[in-house]
């Protein structure tokens, strides 16, 4: 029979999934005019052993609130094409930017962003997805998210970024 401080040692024991983010490719394909100004994704590395970043600039003309709805449908890289997944995200842009994981990215390099977020010029610049305590294991390694942004069923722009994901195995203490 365990006793309690045998069970808690187990616990902390166990061995926890965690993952390594790395975006490969990034490219805006859209902007409606009558919401961006322009917008342009681009994917950096500055040394070969530097890790990659994603960088996301823009310039909005109208403020993003509630109304802006953000889809992102993730694509599974199978037989040498991309294929629909399970895994789909659709949120309003104001609650994508309070979740901790997608929105982390932005809270992590000191981005405070809030809604409304009022027009004008956006420079993200070497973005890294915080994945350290990500609850969950990611379903397959190499994917393309899909992303559209819809401002009251009206397309505002879309874009898409192509990643890689390594599994990390880590003690969890």
């Amino acid at each position: 029979m365990l006793s309690i401080s045998n069970a808690i040692i187990l616990i902390c024991a166990v061995v926890a999934d965690s993952f390594i983010f790395i975006p490969k490719q990034a490219k805006i394909t859209y902007v409606n005019h009558k919401f961006l100004t322009w917008a342009n994704a681009s994917v950096t590395r500055y040394g070969r052993k530097s890790p990659y970043y994603l960088n996301m600039e823009g310039e909005n003309k109208v403020p993003i609130d509630g109304t802006f709805i953000l889809n992102m449908v993730v694509y599974q890289f199978v037989s040498n094409e991309y294929r629909r997944s399970f895994v789909e995200f659709h949120m309003p842009f104001c609650e994508f930017i309070k979740d901790p994981y997608f929105g982390g990215i932005f809270g992590k390099f000191g981005y405070n962003l809030t809604c409304p977020i009022i027009p004008g010029p956006y420079h993200f610049m070497n973005l890294t997805f915080p994945t350290e305590d990500f609850p969950h294991v990611w379903p397959f390694e190499k994917c393309l998210f899909n992303i559209t942004m819809t401002i009251n069923n009206v397309l505002g722009g879309s874009g898409f970024f192509s990643s890689k994901i390594i599994s990390n195995r880590r003690k969890k203490t």
